[in-house]
């Protein structure tokens, strides 16, 4: 496993970002696993899918409706590249991704995760004069605003990789259309 912080966090306050990095990677089987932190100074989690894979190429509203279940369900996918997030992060740090297919879900829900860039944002506006923001219900339905620390993202990180696992043959009920063994021979 390695890690690595990316921003600097001094003005974020106190809490479990100070002593976490920004980034840690490591594998679960055939998997590579991610965990990296936002702008917001939220955690994100992700797994690549490799070729040949059932999952490979599809995209997270499809997993989702696979029933594959993650903290507040899967709302990433790309093939690693420069568009996307985790491709750029790749590129940055000199580690360019092969041809896996990435996953991934983010604890970025406003109403239930506490974001720590985003609340330094808002408590230094308030600081400077700007209205003070309302503070979220503690009654809320979706019960009180916590922060996703990295022990957190691990595990749901694991369950990704156990949900994909067990869809590495077959994906049932995708509505995906079925491929013949060998292409169709032209009709001319």
């Amino acid at each position: 496993m390695s890690d690595e912080d990316i921003y600097d966090k001094s003005g974020w306050g106190d809490g479990p970002w100070q002593g976490e990095p920004d980034r840690v990677e490591w594998r679960e089987g055939s998997y590579k696993c991610l965990v990296l932190r936002n702008q917001l100074g939220a955690l994100c989690g992700y797994a690549a899918v490799p070729p040949g894979h059932a999952c490979y190429g599809l995209e997270y509203d499809a997993l989702n409706e696979a029933g594959v279940d993650v903290y507040d369900g899967l709302s990433y996918s790309s093939a690693a590249g420069i568009e996307s997030p985790v491709g750029h992060v790749e590129l940055v740090s000199g580690r360019i991704a092969g041809d896996e297919w990435w996953v991934g879900f983010s604890c970025t829900n406003y109403m239930r995760d506490v974001l720590p860039k985003h609340e330094a944002v808002r408590r230094e506006l308030e600081r400077q004069g700007a209205p003070k923001w309302p503070e979220w219900p503690a009654d809320s339905p979706f019960g009180p605003r916590s922060y996703k620390d990295l022990a957190f993202v691990m595990v749901e990180v694991r369950r990704l990789v156990a949900a994909l696992e067990e869809r590495r043959e077959r994906v049932e009920g995708l509505g995906l259309p079925e491929w013949p063994e060998t292409p169709p021979k032209p009709s001319w």
